[in-house]
């Protein structure tokens, strides 16, 4: 143990996990408390430490020699090895744990390491061009069928020298190359996973630490850095991961071979073919810190930065590393001046959700001078962030993002879709007073979906609220004086709303102890009627894998169902029927929903729908319709049926063609318009979701579109939906294709569009 190390560094949470190491730091950003020398607290200001700063190394030089006189026999660790040349003679000479200048001047150089290790792992194509040599049409001529490309600088971090370069960011972009600087230019693969894996190198041998996917901002130009999530590594397909793990090994071979010694990141990127190496970094990571934090957990006495200096004693690993994972993902937030009010609320949020672990902010003051990009905080949690997207791109939760939004709010009622789709993705929260007041009245509509029922300017929206993200959202719902809810986001009132309180006659229990909604849930204007409980793929193990169903054997009679019937029959918020939930066995004979419909129809003309998977035998259908259904719907779900089957290994057996005949006919006897069929958005890529558009458009179905929705407890809780700008995409091209075939996209009724994608016209 050396009671003299101390630690240079750009945060003082980057050693708050690691016991007996360091007796002190110099930090740009921190406490300035206890042993931290922090710039921050001394300088009233934070600056972006992606950029040098003059400043910030005076006060390393001025802040070390301090130490150095106070405590002669100091040393210090860096956690950016390549600063090294920047300090003061005094301060370089009691620099320890650290490699060659020449290895570190060859590691920082992107383009000679590409160059050097582009015999023995794979690389994206790659072309050096100098700065005033770089253009679109020389580059496309180049690279045939690529419009996009990463422009790198050969020395960069963190995305700062890494431009996104298309047709519209090209001015800005070679606005900021140096005429006769060498840039590595690379086709920007858009459906692809970053990834940054730590090693630990030993003279006689390598070690491999938990993998992350990392987090980069597409802010237009830049490619920047923000955070990791090693819980969705566990996302990507094993041969990849496997692929990581030997391409690493190779490279971490290569550098031992060179002398190099201690930590290092590489960096890849994951196409659903290959893993291409991209960059090492010779230091230690923005992810470091929680590597740290679990294996703190797994072993009180271990670290990477005790493993790096470990590397430079020993020959190989002196201590048993522990078998651990890493369960934790973060997001570093950096000042944007448009988005103070929204990084100020992320900030503020306390630690009341069982997956927000915590806020790192080291002692962050809002009342200095922070400078555009500086860093502000982190969030963590123990849950993942992104998740990987059907065509293999990683998708931002909308609630961690402060780019995702989408919308003017002050000019909120021209883009009605757009809030929708906002408050599908980010739900809201409740304030105190609002939900107070609610169970004051009975409480709120909460029973499907995780979700609470709004009425916005006359569109009924179901937004999700108490699920697990719902915290961060933007959006809450408050109650004021005058007896009324609001929806504000942030700080600004949006509109005045209606909040749907809890039908009380669901709770009324039947002699058999079912409650009335568990048989029957009424919406907005329809009664749902469930023909049976839970589902027969439920309670045979072949669930669809993103539904919540009740597994319970025990199930409901006719005779249940008609004395729910018979008690909500003169409720006056009902104008149609919809018979549908669990799904029956396929091939079943329909005897059931017919009995229902038969009941219905004797009591009152109202239109009932029936809702299903589709018949066997298409001589049903005429049976539902004589008997009084006034619309059919078949849900495909997901048009690809390979994935069909993986996410719904029940229901996605059912082929195609048999949606295809049971479709064609429906059509038949209702008519077009009358026949529908839902999709989930966010299951399969959007090439696919749109085919099935067409496919069901060109027969005359209507289609209507579900927003995948992660609930808790299921098998794809960790995926998350598209983000609101692809979502709004999506609904626009459905939109043209319901026109091109004369279609409407369904349902037709405004009430029930509360939790599909569509505003009634």
């Amino acid at each position: 143990m050396n009671q003299s190390l101390y630690w240079i560094g750009v945060r003082e949470s980057e050693i708050s996990f690691i016991k007996n190491i360091f007796k002190g730091s110099i930090t740009a950003y921190g406490s300035n408390k206890g042993n931290n020398i922090a710039f921050d607290k001394a300088h009233r200001y934070r600056f972006d430490c992606n950029l040098d700063n003059d400043q910030w190394f005076e006060f390393v030089n001025t802040s070390g020699e301090r130490i150095i006189e106070e405590d002669p026999e100091c040393c210090f660790m860096l956690y950016y090895s390549p600063d090294f040349k920047f300090y003061s003679p005094k301060i370089r000479e009691r620099i320890i744990y650290t490699n060659d200048n020449e290895i570190i001047f060859l590691l920082e150089s992107k383009i000679r390491t590409r160059i050097w290790l582009s015999s023995y792992v794979p690389l994206p194509p790659f072309y050096i061009m100098e700065g005033d040599k770089i253009n679109l049409d020389l580059l496309e001529a180049r690279f045939p069928g690529s419009d996009e490309f990463v422009v790198q600088a050969d020395s960069s971090c963190s995305g700062k020298g890494t431009w996104l370069f298309n047709r519209e960011t090209k001015a800005n972009v070679l606005n900021r190359l140096q005429h006769t600087d060498l840039y590595s230019v690379s086709p920007y693969l858009r459906n692809s996973i970053p990834v940054n894996i730590h090693l630990i190198i030993y003279q006689e041998e390598v070690i491999l630490l938990p993998p992350s996917i990392q987090i980069i901002s597409n802010n237009s130009i830049f490619l920047s850095y923000k955070g990791a999530d090693f819980i969705s590594f566990r996302q990507i397909e094993y041969e990849l991961r496997c692929k990581i793990e030997k391409y690493a090994k190779i490279i971490g071979n290569k550098l031992k071979n060179i002398g190099y010694r201690g930590v290092c990141g590489i960096d890849f990127i994951l196409t659903q073919a290959d893993a291409y190496f991209m960059e090492i970094n010779p230091r230690f990571q923005g992810s470091t810190r929680f590597i740290n934090q679990s294996l703190a957990t797994a072993s009180s006495n271990l670290s990477v930065q005790q493993l790096h200096k470990d590397s430079f004693i020993n020959k190989q690993c002196s201590v048993e590393l522990p078998v651990f994972h890493v369960d934790l993902s973060f997001y570093s937030y950096s000042l944007e001046k448009k988005m103070i009010s929204r990084l100020k609320f992320l900030h503020s949020i306390q630690e009341n959700n069982e997956h927000f672990v915590s806020c790192i902010d080291e002692c962050l003051d809002w009342n200095i001078e922070l400078h555009e990009n500086s860093h502000l905080f982190e969030l963590v949690f123990n849950r993942n962030i992104i998740s990987i997207s059907p065509e293999n791109i990683c998708i931002i939760h909308s609630n961690v993002d402060t780019n995702s939004e989408i919308i003017d709010i002050n000019n909120w009622k021209t883009q009605l879709l757009k809030l929708k789709i906002m408050l599908f993705n980010h739900g809201a929260r409740m304030s105190k007073r609002a939900i107070e007041y609610s169970l004051k009245i009975g409480g709120i509509n909460h029973k499907e979906f995780a979700a609470v029922d709004i009425t916005l300017q006359g569109i009924y929206i179901n937004v999700p609220y108490g699920t697990e993200m719902s915290i961060l959202s933007p959006f809450e719902i408050d109650f004021i004086d005058g007896g009324v809810y609001v929806l504000n986001y942030l700080d600004q009132k949006i509109s005045i709303i209606e909040v749907r309180s809890e039908d009380p006659l669901g709770r009324r229990l039947n002699t058999q102890g079912f409650r009335f909604d568990e048989i029957a849930y009424l919406g907005n204007d329809r009664l749902r009627i469930y023909h049976r409980h839970s589902c027969f793929y439920k309670i045979t193990g072949i669930a669809c894998q993103f539904c919540d169903v009740d597994t319970n054997n025990k199930d409901f009679t006719l005779e249940d169902i008609k004395h729910v019937i018979d008690n909500y029959t003169n409720h006056e918020a009902i104008q149609h029927y919809l018979i549908g939930g669990g799904s029956n066995r396929f091939g079943d004979n329909f005897e059931k929903i017919l009995d229902i419909v038969e009941y219905i129809k004797a009591k009152n003309k109202k239109p009932i729908g029936v809702m299903s998977t589709p018949p066997e035998d298409l001589k049903v259908l005429s049976r539902l319709l004589n008997a009084g259904v006034t619309e059919v719907a078949f849900n495909l779900e997901l048009f690809d049926r390979s994935l069909a089957q993986k996410y719904m290994p029940g229901k996605g057996m059912i082929p195609l063609s048999m949606y295809d005949l049971a479709f064609k006919e429906s059509v038949h006897l209702w008519g077009r318009n009358k026949v529908r069929t839902s999709f989930v958005v966010g299951l399969e890529s959007r090439e696919s979701l749109l085919r099935g558009v067409e496919f069901v458009c060109r027969i005359g179905v209507s289609p209507m579109l579900s927003l995948f929705k992660p609930i808790k407890g299921t098998l794809l809780s960790h995926l998350l939906p598209p983000s609101n700008t692809d979502v709004l995409r999506i609904c626009l091209e459905v939109e043209d294709l319901c026109n091109k075939y004369g279609i409407t996209l369904g349902p037709m009724c405004k009430y029930c569009e509360d939790n599909v994608l569509k505003l009634a016209t």
